[in-house]
This record gives structure tokens, sequence and C-alpha cells, in this order.
């Protein structure tokens, strides 16, 4: 896979100190990918994470994933490839680009079993409401609830945020 060579890559220039000793063992790999899966989940590009790290107050290791996340980021674009959380990225792209029509055939759309969203989910959502004739989500919990009236059972707590989240990117009340 392509982030082991990453990090082989990186260990062999001396460029993961910090990590060096944990990059060969298993299951490093693994938490490396969903940690890049999560900072794109969250529209954070490696560029952006270096320049937040860009502070020699930061922790090392958090400076060497940063790096990992560009140098395998750096290696997917240059090969023109795309993991799973790079083809979101590409298809909000593609929908948010003012030529792109929705068929008019994709509606009504249905999101219905989400409890949460990413942020590229959400911009994603929001994009296809402004393109589709009817989107609908549907999230467990009570109308009543997510409009104050009664109080939020513990169990939908999550659903609520969501609904917050969800109302904020579609912008409705």
């Amino acid at each position: 896979r392509l982030l082991r060579v990453v990090v082989d890559e990186l260990v062999r220039a001396g460029t993961l100190p910090f990590y060096q000793s944990l990059a060969a063992r298993p299951g490093f790999v693994t938490i490396l990918d969903d940690f890049i899966a999560e900072l794109k989940g969250a529209r954070i590009e490696p560029a952006t994470l270096i320049a937040t790290l860009d502070d020699q107050r930061q922790p090392p290791r958090l400076r060497e994933l940063a790096a990992i996340y560009a140098r395998y980021q750096y290696y997917l674009q240059a090969n023109r490839w795309a993991d799973r959380a790079g083809v979101g990225w590409l298809a909000l792209e593609q929908v948010e680009q003012p030529a792109y029509v929705w068929p008019v055939a994709w509606s009504p759309l249905f999101f219905d079993g989400f409890d949460s969203f990413t942020k590229v989910q959400l911009a994603m959502l929001a994009a296809v409401a402004r393109k589709a004739a009817e989107v609908v989500v549907t999230l467990t919990g009570s109308a009543a609830a997510l409009r104050g009236e009664q109080p939020v059972h513990p169990a939908h707590q999550l659903f609520v945020e969501t609904a917050g989240f969800l109302r904020q990117a579609l912008g409705v009340e």
C-alpha cells in the first residue's frame, strides 16, 4: 500500500525520529490510514495542517504526522490517484461546479440511517440540496426536542447535534 511506502521512505530519510520505532509495527499504517481519513473528512488539507503545526512548540509527533500526510497526499496527486476520502473531495468538487446539473431522475434523494456527517459529507449535502429538486434527511429523535420544546433523550443527543450541523450547512431553520 502507498501509505506503507511513504512511511518506509520517511523512516529511511530520517524524518520520523519519533515514530521510527513504531513504523514497522503491525497496525501502525492502519492507524495512520484512519487518522488521514479523519483529517480528510474534516476537510483539512496537508498544507493547512503543516501551517498549523509549523511551530517549534508543537510536539514532534504531530509534525511527523503532518509530514506523513503531506507526502502521502503528494504521491496520490502526482499519480492522479485518489483514496476513499479523496474520492469524496473529488465528487464534492464536481457537484460544486456551477455548470454541474443534478439529474432530475435522481430526485427526490433520501439520506437515512446517519447519526453524524463529516464536513465533506455536510458540504456535499449542501451542494446537492442546491442542485436537486428535493433532498430529505431523516434523523432519529423527537421533533419537539429538536425545537427545544422538550428535553432531549440522552440516546438522541448526537442526532440533535447532527441536526444543528445540518441546519447550519443547509441554511435552514
